[in-house]
């Protein structure tokens, strides 16, 4: 059984093209990644004052400086006092050498990314008891209602309530340097990093299709076991295949991203056993909503990885449908990557706040982009969505978070697919075991498998 495992595996890198597809995909992850990293630099800039340098490389040794740090309104006060007396002369005076930087006049500058975390670390309880006495309220309305009230508003406000109950009094933020991991979240998101995703998409679905359909253009498939039963075994040995080799694609796209991200910004492996909350922060105003999940970034990563290889391998699993249903590479190709890169893409449009488009229809994109959201494995992508606030859905009358509710569904629906492809691989030319001698006179007759 293993050696013909090791004997798929081979086979299908060496696929027609497959040795190129792997460098030319690898290359540019790669490439769009540092590009990224420089895209989101220069997003960095567009909310500071124009005219000034790249100050990540100081702002960075200022935050290590002070990690450890937690929230008190003494220190805060000290910083605060330390920001107001720092440069605010002219720009001749400000060339001068700086405490915290290259030059005098960036000092306050950087001084106050410090400033801002400190006050972010000073806020955050407070901004969990606003959630937790929202909560309350609902519950508190919903009773006055009487015979009217709605059952499972209670329910969720005391989702809710415990959930952030359980952060608030379990969480303690320290002052760190995370802008690696930061930006990292921000580009596992589809709505800043979608060309990853498409290329991944692209590149599974022509793999995998030439893997399949080449049995059949070749005329192997007739061959290869004689007996649904044995076509089964090997369709189960072929999809281990296509599982082990989505698994190796997403993990080497999660591997590029957060290198490329450490080397840029800095503050990835540091933030790996803070909690997310302190994560999905950063000075400059691009501030998520309150995670409700108490976990640390490296249990996001992991987290992060099962929702990106989830809809990566759903769409594998639709590459290989497409494969035994046409039985042919080009078509097969066509129609994966049009039904994958199509759901995609109309969940990234559903998803836009275009302001042109707001009064008209954004009620409508909206609740397109909600049920996609529920139903779409593609829509795991878009990881942000699901885990930078609290997001139920009415289950039998019970508050279930949207991201388990999709995971759940998402495997059931892989299942599904997997079952309706192994039908459709053993049935296609499927010999009956009393028809083999008769075929095989076919073929000595005609001279071919044809």
């Amino acid at each position: 059984m293993m050696i013909l495992f090791f004997l798929e595996i081979k086979k299908f890198f060496r696929t027609r093209g497959a040795g190129i597809s792997i460098a030319v995909v690898m290359l540019c992850m790669l490439l769009n990644s540092v590009n990224n990293a420089g895209m989101l630099n220069k997003y960095k800039k567009w909310i500071k004052p124009a005219g000034g340098e790249d100050t990540t490389k100081y702002e960075n040794e200022l935050l290590d400086a002070h990690a450890g740090i937690v929230y008190s309104e003494e220190k805060y006060k000290e910083m605060r006092l330390v920001s107001e007396s720092l440069y605010e002369g002219t720009d001749s005076e400000g060339e001068e050498p700086g405490c915290f930087g290259p030059a005098k006049k960036y000092d306050k500058w950087i001084y106050e990314t410090l400033l801002s975390t400190m006050a972010y670390l000073g806020e955050f309880k407070e901004s969990l008891s606003d959630v937790i006495y929202n909560a309350e309220q609902v519950k508190e309305n919903n009773k006055y209602l009487g015979e009217y009230s709605d059952p499972y508003k209670e329910k969720e406000a005391d989702a809710v309530i415990s959930a952030y109950t359980r952060i608030r009094e379990n969480t303690e933020l320290k002052l760190v340097n995370t802008r690696g991991a930061f930006w990292y979240c921000r580009s596992e998101s589809e709505g800043i990093n979608p060309f990853n995703y498409q290329l991944l998409i692209i590149f599974l679905c022509c793999i995998i299709s030439i893997y399949f359909t080449s049995e059949y253009e070749g005329g192997m498939h007739q061959l290869t076991y004689a007996s649904c039963k044995g076509r089964l075994h090997f369709f189960l040995l072929k999809n281990r295949i296509v599982f082990t080799a989505t698994l190796f694609f997403t993990l080497l796209s999660c591997i590029i991203d957060a290198g490329i991200m450490e080397w840029r910004f800095g503050g990835f492996l540091d933030a790996l056993s803070q909690p997310v909350q302190l994560v999905y922060f950063f000075p400059n105003g691009a501030t998520a909503q309150l995670c409700p999940f108490a976990i640390t970034f490296g249990q996001y990563v992991l987290l992060a990885f099962l929702m990106k290889f989830t809809a990566l391998y759903f769409v594998a699993n639709v590459s290989v449908f497409m494969s035994v249903w046409l039985r042919n590479a080009m078509a097969s190709i066509v129609a994966a990557v049009s039904a994958c890169i199509g759901l995609l893409q109309f969940t990234i449009y559903t998803a836009q706040m275009d302001l042109a488009l707001y009064e008209q229809k954004s009620i409508f994109l909206n609740q397109i982009f909600i049920r996609l959201k529920t139903y779409s494995p593609i829509s795991l992508l878009w990881n942000l969505e699901y885990i930078s606030s609290y997001d139920a859905i009415n289950l039998f009358g019970a508050p279930v978070h949207r991201l388990y509710f999709l995971l759940a569904f998402a495997w059931l629906l892989n299942i599904v697919i997997i079952i309706i492809n192994s039908c459709l691989y053993c049935k296609r030319g499927c010999l009956n075991e009393t028809g083999i001698a008769k075929y095989i006179k076919k073929i000595w007759k005609n001279g071919s498998l044809a």
